[in-house]
């Protein structure tokens, strides 16, 4: 009796899951989203509500545009993000800024993931998720305009990145159960494989590159090759042992 199974043994899923084992770039580079440069920029906000919107924020966050911007302003600009959202809660860039603002707070202090900056951790990925869900289409097939994309494609790299780095080691097992609601290590890393994947869909580059290094399906093909090479290394040596 043959050992090979015959391609068309094979279902559907097999067939993904086999394409995605040997090529994990592929579900990345084969979709995207549908970018429609005529559509509203935001389906809920009027183009001048809109415009207002962004002339504010960018006043607000100037400051911040410089190598190391002092830990007053960054303070100042978060203040007045959420002053902006208080009276505009549907208004998602305002949220993406207030994250990354959040973000710097976090980088100046001297430990990332101490208990102090916790719950800085937790509002920054809080405000990226509502960014997300903000910006995010009707359905995954509608449409969406280039600053829903550019919105969607920076929120969901973001988030990724911040779950990325909480999965490395080093970190205080007791705040990774936090952050994670329970998981772990293991739940950071496919939460940020997924949100990373998502970036790539809407255009970011980084996060197509990431999507494909962190892709779960690629590190377990990566695990069976390299203890198969183990095994093959080992069964070499065995070989010329008794050949000696």
């Amino acid at each position: 009796m043959s050992g090979v199974v015959s391609p068309s043994a094979l279902t559907a899923n097999d067939e993904h899951l086999m394409n995605v084992l040997f090529d994990p770039g592929s579900s990345v580079s084969k979709r995207g989203a549908i970018i429609d440069s005529g559509l509203q920029a935001l389906p809920d906000i009027e183009p001048q509500q809109l415009q207002a919107l962004r002339a504010r924020e960018a006043l607000i966050i100037k400051p911040l545009d410089s190598q190391d911007p002092l830990r007053e302003a960054v303070e100042n600009a978060i203040v007045q993000l959420t002053e902006l959202l208080d009276t505009n809660p549907a208004y998602p860039s305002a949220y993406m800024n207030r994250a990354q603002a959040r973000r710097l707070l976090i980088s100046q202090s001297n430990h990332t993931f101490h208990e102090t900056s916790v719950r800085n951790v937790q509002l920054v990925l809080s405000d990226l998720t509502k960014t997300i869900e903000l910006a995010a289409p009707t359905s995954p097939s509608a449409p969406v305009s280039s600053f829903q994309a550019e919105l969607l494609s920076k929120a969901y790299t973001h988030r990724a990145y911040v779950m990325h780095m909480m999965s490395k080691p080093g970190n205080p097992s007791g705040i990774v159960q936090r952050l994670s609601g329970g998981g772990g290590v293991q739940t950071l890393e496919d939460m940020a494989s997924r949100d990373f994947f998502m970036g790539g869909i809407y255009g970011d580059a980084i996060a197509k590159e990431m999507a494909v290094a962190t892709n779960p399906y690629a590190k377990m093909c990566g695990a069976i090759v390299k203890e198969a090479l183990k095994q093959e290394i080992s069964h070499s040596l065995d070989s010329r042992g008794k050949d000696l």
